[in-house]
C-alpha cells in the first residue's frame, strides 16, 4: 500500500518525522536524534556517536552547509504502523571510523524504516542502514 491511500495527517506526521530525523542525524546533532529513534536504535546512534573526533567536528565546522534530505519514496506496510522510506542527502559527511577523518559525500541514498509506537514515528535505526563503506560495528 501506498502512502497515497493514508490520511493526510499520517503522511504529515510520517514526512516530518523524517526530515527532523535526517537532518538531526545527518548534521550529527546525535542528542535530537536520539530522540526521534525507537529504543532500539539508540545503542547504534550512541556507537556512531563515540566515533566522532575533534577532526571531524572541525572538518564539519568547516563547511558552511549542512547536509540536505530529501524524501524520495515512501511505501507504507500492511497495518499501517510501519514503512521503508528512501531518502537522498546531500553534503554528508561521512564517518567510517575513529581511526579516520571523515569525508563529505555529495550525494546518497538511503533506505530507512520508521515504525509507530503509541501514535508517533519513530526512525527504527540500524547500522546496517548505512552504506557498506559506513558500517559500523557498535558490538
Amino acid at each position: 500500500m501506498s502512502i497515497i491511500g493514508c490520511q493526510e495527517s499520517e503522511e504529515t506526521k510520517i514526512k516530518d518525522c523524517i526530515m527532523s530525523f535526517g537532518k538531526a542525524f545527518f548534521n550529527y546533532n546525535m542528542k535530537e536524534t536520539l530522540g526521534l529513534c525507537t529504543p532500539e536504535s539508540k545503542k547504534h546512534i550512541a556507537y556512531l556517536s563515540s566515533i566522532i573526533t575533534e577532526d571531524d567536528l572541525s572538518i564539519l565546522k568547516s563547511n558552511p552547509e549542512e547536509a540536505q534530505i530529501e524524501i524520495k519514496n515512501i511505501q507504507m506496510s500492511s497495518g499501517d504502523t510501519s514503512c521503508i522510506t528512501t531518502i537522498e542527502i546531500d553534503n554528508w559527511l561521512s564517518i567510517y571510523s575513529i581511526d579516520n577523518p571523515g569525508k563529505f559525500i555529495n550525494r546518497r541514498t538511503l533506505t530507512l524504516k520508521l515504525v509507530k509506537r503509541n501514535g508517533k514515528w519513530l526512525v527504527d535505526f540500524r547500522k546496517e542502514d548505512l552504506p557498506q563503506n559506513e558500517k559500523s560495528n557498535p558490538d
